[in-house]
């Protein structure tokens, strides 16, 4: 088993440093690796890999494609088009830039997470009050908008690549320290995207991850930053093993990789090397309010 994790630890180091091999050059991965496929993360700053302490470290996406990995399956991993703090309108306007089609169209397994900041953008958080409050329109508007939106990037996703497999990735509950009187209504709320999200899923021949059942409303240690959305590894690790239990089934990553993940990169290096990647797009400023889990946009939600 210490084998086993040293293996682990040294592939995710290698897959957070250089993205595997790249997407842009897959065809010389495929011929050099033998592996037959490759795995591009799209959208927010859960998709990135964001930790409840401004860093940029493995996230779900790293762990999928380390399982990938781990049986061949991937010759190559980017998760360079995964922005902290974009919403759904944001991810769609990601879209149209050449260099985003090209490595949409030679993906055969694309992950997108986008929609949380769209709602949490609209949330007041008041960690100091355990509360947090919105406005039942402005969070519909924003419900609307993701339902649209999401129709539109998947849509755009499918004539760019009718062969991938892509998987939507759910929302967990962001506020877990929140007062229990005020988990209802922004539960309910995150339900409803949840829905919105799984229903375009489905609509476009990609299948839904759900994730929320494996943190609840409680999962303080999960999420432990009152002040933050994003979870810790562990978080992303229940959000890997989540979709490897629907493409994988009976393939699960150990909670052993936990103990050798390398430190998070500090956000500011992060968004200078998105910077210089992206140019013209822009990378939104880090909003310090919410949680990008829940940090929803400003960097917030899932960012």
């Amino acid at each position: 088993m210490n084998k086993y994790i040293q293996r682990t630890a040294v592939a995710i180091i290698f897959i957070i440093l250089f993205n595997l091999f790249t997407l842009f050059d897959d065809t010389h991965a495929k011929k050099a690796y033998g592996a037959q496929e490759t795995y591009l993360a799209l959208g927010d700053s859960l998709a990135a890999g964001m930790t409840p302490y401004n860093g940029i470290g493995p996230g779900y996406a790293d762990m999928i494609a380390l399982a990938l990995k781990s049986d061949d399956r991937i010759a190559g991993f980017s998760k360079d088009f995964a922005i902290p703090g974009y919403t759904s309108g944001q991810v769609l306007d990601l879209l149209q830039q050449k260099e985003v089609q090209l490595a949409v169209s030679r993906a055969d397994i694309i992950t997108l997470s986008a929609g949380a900041n769209d709602l949490l953008q609209v949330v007041r958080s008041d960690p100091g009050h355990l509360t947090v409050s919105y406005e039942q329109l402005q969070a519909n508007f924003a419900l609307n908008q993701v339902r649209l939106n999401e129709e539109k990037i998947l849509t755009l996703i499918r004539q760019l690549n009718p062969r991938a497999q892509i998987a939507v990735m759910g929302y967990y509950f962001p506020y877990p320290h929140i007062l229990n009187s005020h988990k209802k209504g922004i539960g309910e709320e995150l339900d409803i995207l949840n829905d919105i999200l799984q229903e375009a899923a489905e609509k476009h021949g990609a299948f839904f991850v759900p994730v929320s059942q494996g943190f609840g409303l409680d999962a303080k240690e999960l999420v432990p930053n009152p002040e933050d959305v994003h979870p810790t590894p562990k978080g992303y690790l229940a959000m890997a093993n989540a979709f490897l239990s629907i493409f994988t089934p009976g393939k699960e990553l150990p909670k052993g990789i936990l103990d050798n993940l390398p430190a998070p990169m500090p956000l500011s290096d992060f968004i200078e090397k998105k910077k210089a990647l992206m140019q013209p797009a822009s990378v939104p400023s880090e909003q310090k309010h919410q949680p990008a889990a829940a940090r929803t946009t400003q960097e917030r939600v899932y960012k």
